[in-house]
Order: structure tokens, then C-alpha cells, then sequence
């Protein structure tokens, strides 16, 4: 240990012994002769001799500093050359990359990530492990994927990361941070490989931004910025965009909360879940949002909660949902309930959320629910 010591702090001072210290403590024109004893002159150069040595004395008071700032560099930097070698001496270090890869991005998943605070995350605590796992994470794009809009250089860092993988990019209610336009601006060149797109607290305005093509989306949840829970947007109160075109040929998952798309639109087709809320239809009719049902045979989530629509006939659509698995019907006009219970055939394996204003004598109010091949519920 004595011969270790000696030689970390005899290697960095060797080097800076011979170069000479200026009085700030870095390198000057002095050397190591030029600490020997001077016979005092009594001349006129007795002023310049007292500026050498007071040069001198300074430039010795800084060399401790020197020579401690130099020493530390340089164990700094053994200490660097040592914890590699003892990450490479360690088994995961002899895994294969791909192994490393899986590895990270399943830790990423897991309930246990989501729980750590957001820089002590995979992948962005493994991405600060050590040069390999450096290397490793942002060389594997999918582990950049999963976008959490919490600042701007975060998600434009993981954008760029990611490369050409899909994206699964949300904004939690529990954020307390609107996505504003600076969030969508820099991911609307990426709009094309959204796989899931999740944004709550949205304006009106932000919505421009979501007007490009989303081939791969499969899944869009998007929240307008309401004051209270039981506000509903009137479907002219504002000017909606062609959110992507209509060109979602994957998708599958539909949430508007407070943002009145008209059902004619080409985002309804082919659903699996369907959540509406919050919306007065005025153009819309409950006849279009029956036609659009009838041609879900594989929905399986269908939630109505705070929707208006204008007074109309008994739209006389059968609509058969052999997959409906939730139906959750909360607070709506209670004509429209009754239509929609009197029309739908689905399976008595059906699980109900049905709420009311007025839940005076319910059987009385509704007709009996319809099931498939005649069965009973449960």
C-alpha cells in the first residue's frame, strides 16, 4: 500500500517538478534553479530583484494547491482505469449486448422503474452505469420508446434515441403539466410512428398539431383542459382540425374527453374501445353514433359518460356486440339510454356501470337489455 501511495503521488508531481509555476499556480518561466539563494545586489535593479522574489514566493504559496489539484487529477484517473477493470472482471460484463439490451428494456417495463424517480429510471440511470451500458442503451432505440412529456430536451433526447421505433408517448393527468405546443411541435415529425398516443389537459390550439398522418397509431386518448369534471364542449364551439388526416388505418382505441370529433370521421371505424365524454353533439346525431357501433362487432369497451346529442326519433338500429366485455353508461339523457339498451344485443357475461341522475324505479324507466342467443344474465 506504503509503495502504491508513493508512487500515485510521485508520478504526477515527477511531471511537475520541471515545469516551471507562475504566481497564479499554473506554469510559468520558473524553475527549480530558480529557488537558489541570490546575493543582494545594491544597485539600481534592486526593484526588479524584489518583484522576482515576491514572483518566487507566490508561486511557492500556490504549489501545495498545485501539487494536490495534480495528484488528484491523476488518482481520478486511476481510479477510472481500476472501476473498468473490475466491471470487465465482473460475469454480467461477459454477457453478449443483445443479452444486456433485453435485460435493460425489461427493466423498463417493470412496475419497479415506474416507482424510482425519473432520472433514477432505466434507461436513464443504466445509460450513466458505465461507457458499455452507455453504449449498450443508446445503441438499443426501442429502450427509448416509452415518452413521458415531462421537459422539452428530455423528450426531444429520447426522440432522437429512438430512432425509427415506434413510440408509445403519454402526458398522466397526475403531471400537472400541460403537453403544450412546444411538446407537440417537436413530435410532430414523429407522428407517423406513434404507436400509442396518450395527452391530457389539451387546448384547442394544441390539437393543430396532430394533423399528420398516423399510419402505426393504435391507440389515441386525448383530454381537452376542462375546469370541472362535468363540463361538456359543444361540438361547434370551436373549429376541430383533420386530426391525422383520417388516415389511422390501425386504429383501435378511441378516448375523447371534451373534444367534440364528429362521428362521421374517419378515426371511427374499426374500434375495439370506444370512450366517449364530455361532449355536446349538435351535428352529430345519435343515428351516426348507432351506425358507427353496429359496425364494431369486435368492441369490447364501450363507455358513454356526459354525452348530448339533439332530441331525434328512436334511431331503430340493431346493433350486436358479441365481444362487448364493459359497458359503462354515466350520466346521459335518459332517452338516449334507452335506446341504445333497447338496440344493443350483447352477452350476459356483460359487466354494467350504468349511472343516473334520477335512479327513481330504473326498470320501470328502461326497457329490458336484449342478450345474445337469447340467454339470461347471470
Amino acid at each position: 500500500m506504503v509503495d502504491s501511495t508513493s508512487d500515485l503521488t510521485a508520478k504526477p508531481l515527477h511531471t511537475h517538478t520541471n515545469q516551471p509555476i507562475s504566481p497564479d499556480g499554473a506554469t510559468s518561466d520558473l524553475n527549480t534553479a530558480s529557488f537558489t539563494r541570490h546575493p543582494i545586489q545594491h544597485n539600481s535593479d534592486d526593484e526588479n530583484g524584489f518583484q522576482k522574489l515576491d514572483a518566487e514566493y507566490e508561486a511557492l504559496e500556490h504549489a501545495p494547491d498545485l501539487a494536490i489539484a495534480t495528484t488528484t487529477t491523476y488518482s481520478e484517473g486511476c481510479l477510472s482505469v481500476n472501476r473498468s477493470r473490475r466491471n470487465q472482471l465482473c460475469p454480467i460484463y461477459r454477457l453478449p449486448n443483445e443479452i444486456l439490451a433485453f435485460i435493460f428494456d425489461y427493466v423498463g417495463c417493470s412496475p419497479a422503474n415506474a416507482s424510482q424517480p425519473f432520472r433514477g429510471r432505466a434507461p436513464w440511470n443504466v445509460s450513466q452505469t458505465s461507457k458499455l451500458w452507455r453504449e449498450i442503451a443508446l445503441g438499443t432505440a426501442i429502450l427509448w420508446s416509452d415518452i413521458v412529456l415531462r421537459t422539452v430536451p428530455l423528450a426531444q433526447a429520447s426522440l432522437d434515441r429512438s430512432k425509427g421505433a415506434l413510440l408509445n408517448v403519454s402526458q398522466p393527468k397526475d403531471m400537472g403539466v400541460a403537453p403544450d405546443v412546444r411538446f407537440l411541435q417537436i413530435l410532430r415529425p414523429h407522428i407517423n410512428r406513434c404507436n400509442t398516443l396518450m395527452l391530457a389537459g389539451l387546448t384547442p390550439e394544441a390539437l393543430a398539431y396532430l394533423t399528420t398522418p398516423a399510419p402505426r397509431l393504435e391507440t389515441f386518448f386525448a383530454y381537452l383542459d376542462l375546469d370541472y369534471i362535468e363540463d361538456v364542449v359543444l361540438e361547434t364551439s370551436f373549429a376541430l382540425p383533420d386530426l391525422f388526416e383520417g388516415h389511422t388505418p390501425q386504429l383501435r382505441a378511441i378516448l375523447l374527453g371534451g373534444i367534440p370529433l364528429s362521428l362521421r370521421s374517419a378515426l371511427f371505424v374499426g374500434l375495439t374501445f370506444l370512450h366517449l365524454a364530455n361532449i355536446e353533439y349538435v351535428d352529430s346525431s345519435v343515428v351516426q353514433l348507432f351506425r358507427n357501433l353496429a359496425m364494431y362487432p369486435l368492441l369490447e369497451i364501450l363507455w358513454l359518460e356526459r354525452l348530448l346529442f339533439p332530441l331525434a326519433d328512436n334511431p331503430n338500429i340493431s346493433i350486436d356486440l358479441p365481444r362487448l366485455q364493459d359497458l359503462q353508461l354515466i350520466p346521459i339523457p335518459q332517452e338516449f339510454m334507452r335506446s341504445l339498451l333497447a338496440s344493443i344485443l350483447i352477452s350476459p357475461l356483460v359487466s354494467f356501470d350504468i349511472r343516473m341522475r334520477d335512479a327513481l324505479d330504473f326498470h320501470l324507466r328502461h326497457p329490458p337489455i336484449v342478450y345474445g342467443n337469447g340467454g339470461e344474465p347471470p
